[in-house]
């Protein structure tokens, strides 16, 4: 059961660093695109904003902190 807690853990932050803390995150791109005047049909959660907006001036300061924690030994392949 721990197994799965900890795989289902980095699964989700692998997620959250594409979406929303991660360099180049989806959440970045799509503001850079709103300011550059592409029209968003759907209007991205000011949380999610906040977050990677937050994240973006924390790389600046250390690039490495939102990256998330990996045991390559501890994966498994099927």
């Amino acid at each position: 059961l721990g197994g799965a807690l900890d795989r289902a853990n980095q699964t989700y932050q692998g997620a959250m660093n594409k979406l929303a803390t991660g360099r180049g995150n989806v959440i970045r791109q799509a503001e850079s695109f709103r300011q550059l005047g592409v029209e968003i049909k759907r209007p991205i959660s000011s949380d999610l904003a906040q977050l990677a907006q937050s994240d973006a001036f924390s790389e600046n300061e250390s690039p490495n902190e939102s990256l998330v924690e990996r045991h390559p030994a501890e994966d498994k392949v099927n």
